[in-house]
């Protein structure tokens, strides 16, 4: 991972100023697209306290920040939220997606795992911070059990290492509790 998208994990905002996300309101239906960062935590609260109709979350996203993920995820078990995925949903945004209590996606959607990563460290730095990086994943495991899903699964999204990136086919998803209902075309 590069600086600058370091930069718009963090900040929100890419090196040119814009934001590093989007949401846009159709419904009963918010989308969100892009980077999952702290200050989306407070523009989904926003969104949803704005609009008590909403009851779906389309995510399409890369992933960024695990504690913004699970925070997201949080609001949206707690106001009963299903989630949604069309195209693209990975790392960070894996969590969020968790927090529906139910979850659909797209037939040719896409959800990818891994463990925590640390990015920008050298090897020595990597090593030091590995217990930062369990903790971490020890909460992204709990957010996916939250969710009821399957222990076997939880355990090979938090092991898959953070340079790669697991996408099991639909089945896997559907039998391990992550997906309730793959949509039709």
């Amino acid at each position: 991972i590069t600086v600058s998208a370091l930069r718009d994990i963090e900040t929100g905002r890419t090196s040119g100023g814009e934001s590093a996300f989007s949401f846009s309101t159709n419904g009963n239906v918010l989308t969100f697209n892009g980077i999952v960062s702290w200050p989306i935590v407070a523009d989904f609260e926003r969104h949803l306290d704005a609009d008590p109709n909403i009851n779906v979350v389309v995510l399409n996203s890369p992933g960024g920040d695990t504690t913004a993920g699970r925070r997201v995820a949080d609001l949206l078990r707690e106001r009963q939220i299903t989630t949604a995925v069309l195209e693209s949903c990975a790392s960070a945004c894996t969590l969020i997606f968790a927090g529906g209590p139910r979850r659909v996606i797209g037939p040719t959607a896409e959800l990818g795992f891994h463990a925590t990563s640390v990015i920008l460290m050298d090897a020595m730095m990597t090593r030091i911070m590995n217990s930062f990086t369990f903790r971490h994943d020890a909460l992204n495991a709990d957010t996916y059990r939250r969710a009821g899903i399957s222990e076997d699964f939880v355990q090979r999204a938090i092991s898959t290492p953070s340079t790669d990136l697991w996408v099991p086919p639909h089945d896997v998803l559907v039998q391990a509790g992550v997906v309730h209902e793959i949509l039709q075309p």
